[in-house]
């Protein structure tokens, strides 16, 4: 997964990132949010941001265009022109490649519950229709 997010959330994200990673993820990030990571036992590999591009010419656009991303996890960037073409850059690719794209901390939060409940096989799929007929049979008022 690729995890880049803003200086205001990388403390939040260290707790879920490290989940994700006991679940088996690998963490694919830029440099700012590696260190974070890294300073907290969360081994990070480096990417470079989509303005940078490296010597082989590729950034983490490319590694998303090409199939090697699974999940971004990319908080909407700050006040600077290049931080707010990178996010968007980012989140297009990940789009067209129809794959997950968390950009909250509080999405991310989920996402790990989510991920831990597939895993243990604790996933059941029911309709609105069959929860509302369910409520009904507890008594429990459906539109309240």
């Amino acid at each position: 997964m690729f995890v880049s997010v803003t200086n205001r959330d990388t403390r939040a994200i260290i707790f879920p990132v490290k989940r994700l990673v006991d679940l088996g993820f690998r963490v694919i990030s830029t440099s700012g949010t590696a260190d974070v990571l890294r300073r907290n036992g969360i081994d990070a590999e480096v990417v470079l941001k989509h303005a940078e591009r490296g010597p082989d010419g590729r950034s983490i656009v490319d590694w998303i265009n090409a199939g090697e991303i699974d999940m971004v996890v990319n908080s909407p960037s700050g006040p600077s022109a290049a931080a707010r073409a990178d996010g968007y850059a980012i989140r297009a690719a990940t789009t067209a490649m129809d794959k997950p794209i968390i950009t909250t901390v509080q999405q991310l939060a989920a996402a790990v519950l989510a991920i831990e409940a597939v895993m243990r096989g604790d996933l059941d799929v029911t309709s609105l229709q069959v929860h509302a007929a369910a409520l009904d049979l507890f008594g429990v008022e459906a539109g309240a």
